[in-house]
């Protein structure tokens, strides 16, 4: 069986989820094409690039219909998004066109404030044309289950989906000055990662907490200029 996974970057979630489809498919032919290898931001953020035979970097059109073709007979491709960067778009519309098997990996869609209230509203229509083209839609967690369920897709065709890496961490001693307890957040300050949730449990933690605990809480991370926290 022919799978091809069409990425915007290459991320450490996915490696998990090819590991498990290699471990239970024993004959699988497998594929992943992405526009870039890792975005500048995660570069930043300390994430590695990754490399090997099975990645392909910025393909031509003409590679992108040759990829396609292969999944024809017997294959499907997995998309991460419906529009995440022009070669998502280009090869969906593509697969579309020639009715290969697809599925997509999607999140849920940020609804902070009132311009994500109203692009929550574009996305769910520009989606909605996607409804009756796709074998399969991945949700990313609960949240994202609901989004896409209330943007009109079926049950049927939708499943629950978890990001997770794989620990390849190297332990180190840790050492805690024992006056503080410390909470450490490390990860992009972004709607779904839910740091307002942690900020807001903690201040309650401190007004309605019976017994003085001092802690320190250290938040690392990155996030667009424009964004509400």
């Amino acid at each position: 069986m022919k799978v091809v996974f069409w990425l915007n970057s290459i991320s450490p979630h996915l490696i998990p989820i090819v590991s498990m489809l290699e471990k239970s498919y024993s004959d699988l032919d497998l594929t992943i094409i992405s526009e870039v290898n890792i975005r500048n931001d995660r570069k930043e953020m300390g994430w590695l690039p990754i490399e090997g035979q099975k990645f392909i970097i910025a393909p031509s059109i003409h590679d992108i219909d040759v990829h396609l073709a292969k999944t024809k007979e017997n294959g499907i491709n997995i998309f991460s998004g419906f529009s995440t960067c022009n070669l998502v778009k280009t090869s969906l519309r593509s697969a579309i066109k020639m009715e290969l098997k697809i599925a997509i990996i999607a999140e849920a869609s940020d609804v902070t404030g009132i311009k994500g209230h109203i692009k929550n509203l574009v996305k769910s229509l520009y989606y909605k044309k996607y409804i009756h083209n796709i074998n399969a839609l991945f949700c990313i967690g609960t949240s994202g289950y609901r989004w896409y369920l209330g943007s009109g897709f079926f049950p049927t065709q939708m499943a629950m989906l978890c990001y997770s890496v794989i620990n390849n961490a190297v332990p180190k001693p840790f050492e805690s000055d024992k006056k503080h307890f410390q909470i450490v957040y490390a990860g992009q300050l972004i709607y779904r990662k839910g740091v307002d949730v942690l900020i807001k449990a903690i201040a309650n933690i401190v007004k309605y907490s019976t017994t003085h605990v001092p802690f320190q809480l250290a938040i690392f991370g990155m996030a667009q200029v424009s964004y509400p926290y």
